[in-house]
């Protein structure tokens, strides 16, 4: 997705919906099994992904859709600093989700930049100044440490604005507690308690990130760890990559690392 450098852009009632959330629902609810033998349905996977896309416009008061989708090979950055990132998801992807996929290519708006997960891209997109006014449309609770105009179809009547003190709060207490199910544990034995009372009354990201290195050498885990924690944590924001170079920034508390992602800077534009 390549954004315009001149001109007026009306962005302001463009939903950037997770893409690959869309297709693993609509494909799952078109699947059945009878006798141990699944049954598809690609075209009723395909009419689910479009009511989807439709009730979750409606409810984000937007009119106009952008699909976010991870990349094809299932590659991303965090699998690069972290080998164990998503290890444990084994289970396949339901039999016609790669069709919904290609119907969602073929009949929308998308947005996929190789490396990235689409959680990133909307991230990205969601930060951007000049897509300012634009909603981000995902039922994922990570994108609560981005500050964006975020709306959680299951979870809220309409969108609400992340702001950046509250996303930066939620990325932090994100890094203490760690996510199990992609693959990083976090400071051991942290829930979100504890993550809460040990940022206490912090007021900025300096602050948080001196109370996450407590708490991580208090277990007796180490800086190190508590950085690649928080890199795994980090959805990415506009600031974060760089799109003439096609790489990330890697966060750091006293200095950012840059890298390189391979494949082209973004393979959809529109």
């Amino acid at each position: 997705m390549k954004l315009a450098t001149t001109g007026r852009i009306p962005i302001e009632m463009y939903g950037l919906i997770d893409g690959d959330i869309i297709a693993y629902r609509s494909a799952i609810a078109a699947q059945e099994t009878w006798d141990d033998e699944i049954i598809v349905d690609s075209r009723r996977a395909c009419r689910g992904a479009d009511k989807l896309i439709a009730e979750w416009m409606h409810g984000a008061r937007v009119s106009k859709p952008i699909l976010t989708l991870s990349p094809k090979d299932g590659g991303n950055f965090r699998k690069i600093i972290n080998p164990e990132y998503k290890a444990n998801r084994k289970g396949e992807k339901p039999q016609c989700y790669a069709k919904v996929i290609d119907y969602l290519e073929q009949n929308y708006r998308v947005s996929r930049i190789e490396g990235l997960e689409a959680d990133d891209v909307m991230g990205i997109y969601g930060t951007n100044p000049r897509l300012k006014g634009s909603v981000v449309i995902t039922i994922d609770k990570d994108l609560l440490t981005v500050p964006c105009k975020l709306f959680n179809p299951y979870k809220m009547k309409r969108p609400q604005m992340i702001r950046p003190f509250s996303a930066d709060h939620s990325w932090m207490i994100q890094t203490l507690m760690g996510d199990k199910t992609d693959g990083y544990s976090g400071a051991v034995g942290i829930g979100p308690k504890k993550a809460e009372a040990a940022l206490g009354d912090c007021g900025n990201v300096a602050q948080m990130w001196k109370a996450v290195v407590a708490l991580y050498d208090k277990k007796g885990q180490t800086e190190e760890e508590a950085i690649l924690n928080c890199r795994m944590a980090r959805i990415l924001r506009v600031e974060d990559y760089d799109t003439e170079n096609h790489r990330v920034k890697l966060w750091g508390p006293t200095g950012h690392e840059w890298l390189d992602l391979e494949g082209e800077p973004d393979g959809t534009p529109l």
